[in-house]
């Protein structure tokens, strides 16, 4: 899959801007602040309907501006998809694919599978809990749209069972056994779907990892990931899944029920839960250094573009932003050989300058394209008293 054009409108700094894009790698480059990282921000949105930033969608309504729109085309050989994300404050984000408007933005997950290098991925290997399962769930999710089903679900039972516990124990309502019965039931039932997939995903996951150590060089070191559930969950229970899994769930959830109500919410769950990364049996999060941070991450990234280019059957799109700046001059050669190669489609990366990613590869060829992003200006900060 490969994005052929992108049309923004009140986008971050862009006004009014289109870009076009050739078939392999596509390199952003020009001054700090002018807009790049937003051009991949934009695809991302129209991928995954959400920011690469990590930030809010009104932060990326242009000063001045009601809404923002961002109008994207993909193109497989099988598939050409027309994809529109459209936000207003007012109204909120809505979605349409080839100009039918989508009931679930989640509805285009999995359509244009992408991976995106950030340097906010340093988050992923050493930052808290938190950020590993978003990175399971987008692993999983990308590649089989009905484990978000699953997720949200059990993330709506979890909302329902917390809501109880917590009326309980700070605003002194009468908590009924029967009700908390219920939804302890279905959320071990959503429970044991969302650990059993995450559990058979990083156990398949982690062979790619590895293979994209062998690729970045660096098979010295044996990486390896585990899922460790909360609650100390039986490993042959998680692999198995199914009754099983959803039984002994509901019975540590009942044990724990004293602490629930104590607390207030509930401590068991995968939204608990943990991945652990680890080089030769170190955990990466406690005692890695900066470059095996670097390293684990950017392994992480290549490993999921071929677990999803193999789940998926479809080529991802592939986005690297400000990756370079960072790196020897033998890992971007590297990285960069490997972008031109057949094992890679499309990618859209962004840097200051061409030099020195033109020494490695020839932007003169069809196939790879050089955009360039001049320094946007944004419209003056509204100041009707004065003040500034």
């Amino acid at each position: 899959m490969r994005c052929t054009t992108l049309s923004l409108t009140n986008f971050r700094a862009h006004s009014d801007q289109s870009f076009a894009f050739s078939s392999k790698i596509n390199l952003l480059h020009g001054p700090n602040g002018a807009g790049k990282t937003n051009v991949l921000e934009a695809v991302h949105y129209a991928a995954l309907t959400k920011s690469l930033l990590k930030t809010s969608d009104q932060l990326a309504v242009r000063r001045g501006a009601d809404l923002f729109e961002i109008k994207a085309e993909f193109a497989s050989p099988t598939i050409d998809l027309r994809v529109r994300i459209a936000y207003a404050p007012s109204g909120g984000k809505r979605v349409s694919v080839n100009g039918a408007p989508l009931e679930r933005m989640a509805d285009v997950i999995g359509r244009v599978p992408l991976v995106a290098m950030a340097p906010h991925d340093y988050d992923l290997t050493a930052g808290p809990p938190e950020e590993r399962r978003k990175f399971v769930n987008n692993l999983i999710g990308q590649s089989r749209p009905a484990y978000l089903d699953d997720l949200g679900r059990y993330t709506r039972a979890l909302r329902q069972r917390n809501e109880l516990l917590s009326a309980a124990r700070y605003r002194r309502k009468p908590l009924s056994s029967e009700l908390l019965a219920a939804w302890t039931g279905e959320t071990a039932r959503l429970a044991a779907a969302v650990a059993h997939a995450r559990a058979t995903a990083i156990d398949s996951f982690g062979v790619y990892v590895a293979q994209a150590y062998t690729l970045l060089g660096e098979a010295v070191e044996r990486p390896t990931l585990r899922y460790r559930p909360s609650g100390k969950l039986d490993a042959n229970a998680l692999a198995d899944g199914g009754e099983p899994l959803e039984t002994l769930l509901f019975d540590r959830l009942m044990e724990d029920e004293a602490g629930d109500r104590e607390r207030g919410r509930t401590l068991l769950g995968p939204h608990r839960d943990e991945i652990l990364f680890a080089l030769d049996g170190l955990e990466v999060r406690r005692y890695a250094s900066q470059g095996q941070h670097r390293t684990f991450g950017i392994a992480l990234r290549l490993a999921q573009f071929f677990y999803l280019r193999d789940r998926t059957e479809k080529m991802p799109l592939l986005l690297l932003d400000d990756l370079f700046g960072s790196l020897d001059a033998q890992r971007t050669h590297l990285i960069l050989e490997l972008l031109a190669s057949e094992e890679v489609g499309q990618s859209l990366l962004t840097h200051t300058s061409p030099t020195p990613l033109d020494q490695t590869v020839s932007f003169e060829a069809d196939e790879h394209r050089l955009i360039y992003v001049p320094r946007l200006s944004l419209p003056p900060i509204e100041d009707p008293d004065g003040v500034l």
